[in-house]
């Protein structure tokens, strides 16, 4: 049986927020305390599945509250045609995620293909709290396996800590004497099963993404460390969020440093679904809430951007233009090869041939300190300057390291109003507003 263990030994740090709908809410009741509405949505399934609609998001920590905004908008969004079942009943934010229920977790599913900030969606189906193996045994056995993993379960992902039974390895040797092939059965073509154990609280799961959230499908050629998908979708978030579709598509966008193609992409595909990619949970979906999530796709409306994408290096302008054309997409792009450090007169007549006087923003991930594709030892806050002062922003967005990103710092016009700190492949990093 392949078995996965977390390395991650903190504890999540739950805390209630206020739902604009709903109220304060605090931490998910059990799944077992459904309506009968709830009961009524769910023999509406394709299987006889006896679904919670208790979910898990899981979100690059830092980026928690960001994507709970994204998850409100996108049930607004379904409720237009699925009414009540796509109502967020509530909602409440710990470390790493965000928790929720929705009044169907039909629509739960589908989300999968519309939320950019998450890297997974997980159903949760089981929630007690024991320090007794004979209770352990007890309520996992009252779990209705077979529905919840009729194709069986891949693999399990075991996290414990803080517990009386912190042991993973013990865990899961329990697992398999106790219950498989007697409740389940370990197949390639299952699901991947989650058991949390924090403070002495089990919470048993169900994956229904498949694929880390951040494989959208369309970026099939990549440079030298691209920025995940997920991130990347922060970036522009972060730099829309305050501001309206009409100044927004008004705007001239430039990634000066645009490599692949990832930061401007995900800001073409932010108010549209993945359609490049298959998830698990599509099958747990009927054909009825198929044709009503169909009907929602037919009415999303691209923006209408105008984006410039800049980069000195010929096969990331190559690579860039092939990620484009994965993606179906109605609005202005212009891919140049040029150096944002130091812009050639023919490059700059192109940009204000494009500009046509309106605001410039900028987006992007420079490359500093030897990394990336431009193999400069300048710093980040030097890349930075130079960019600011060449195409003269009125906003600007950029990655960088936590030294060198604080609210409050001055370059030159442009003053750094607001930071966001989150995780980068395990490292530190900050997403920092600059405003002219």
């Amino acid at each position: 049986m392949q078995i996965k263990r977390s390395q991650t030994k903190k504890p999540f740090d739950k805390r209630s927020i206020q739902d604009t709908k709903h109220g304060t809410v605090g931490p998910l009741r059990r799944s077992s305390l459904r309506s009968e509405n709830e009961k009524k949505e769910e023999n509406k399934s394709p299987s006889s599945v006896k679904k919670s609609n208790d979910f898990f998001l899981i979100v690059p920590i830092g980026l928690e509250e960001a994507a709970q905004v994204e998850l409100k908008e996108w049930c607004a969004i379904l409720s237009t045609k699925f009414g009540q079942s796509a109502f967020l009943l509530n909602s409440s934010i710990v470390k790493g995620g965000v928790e929720f229920r929705i009044g169907s977790p039909e629509v739960a599913f589908l989300l999968n293909s519309c939320l950019k900030l998450s890297s997974r969606i997980l159903q949760r189906i089981h929630t007690f709290q024991t320090r007794e193996w004979t209770v352990v045994e007890k309520e996992l056995k009252s779990v209705a396996w077979k529905d919840y993993f009729s194709e069986g379960i891949s693999e399990w992902e075991i996290s414990a800590s803080e517990s009386r039974m912190n042991n993973e390895k013990h865990l899961a040797e329990f697992l398999t004497e106790k219950f498989e092939n007697k409740l389940y059965y370990i197949k390639n073509t299952g699901n991947v099963a989650y058991l949390r154990v924090y403070n002495n609280i089990f919470t048993l799961s169900r994956d229904t993404s498949g694929e880390h959230l951040h494989f959208r499908g369309y970026r099939k050629h990549q440079g030298e460390a691209p920025l995940r998908e997920t991130l990347a979708a922060f970036l522009w978030f972060f730099l829309i969020r305050n501001r309206s579709r009409i100044e927004t598509e008004k705007a001239l966008i430039i990634d000066p440093f645009v490599g692949s193609g990832t930061i401007l992409i995900e800001a073409m595909l932010w108010n549209q679904v993945i359609q490049n990619r298959k998830f698990p949970s599509m099958d747990w979906v009927s054909k009825d809430n198929y044709l009503k999530f169909n009907s929602i796709l037919d009415r999303l409306t691209s923006w209408n951007l105008n984006l410039i994408g800049i980069d000195s290096d010929k096969e990331a302008i190559k690579k860039a233009q092939l990620n484009l054309e994965n993606i179906n997409y109605s609005g202005k792009m212009s891919l140049f090869l040029g150096d944002s450090t130091n812009l050639n007169a023919e490059l700059s007549s192109n940009i204000a041939k494009l500009n046509r006087n309106n605001e410039i923003w900028l987006i992007s991930n420079p490359p500093y300190g030897g990394k990336g594709r431009i193999k400069t030892h300048s710093t980040w806050k030097e890349v930075g300057s130079t960019a600011l002062h060449t195409y003269q922003p009125n906003w600007a967005v950029a990655l960088g390291p936590e030294r060198e990103c604080r609210t409050d710092s001055v370059i030159g016009d442009w003053k750094c109003i607001e930071t966001q700190k989150f995780l980068n492949g395990g490292i530190r990093v900050v997403a920092s507003l600059w405003k002219r």
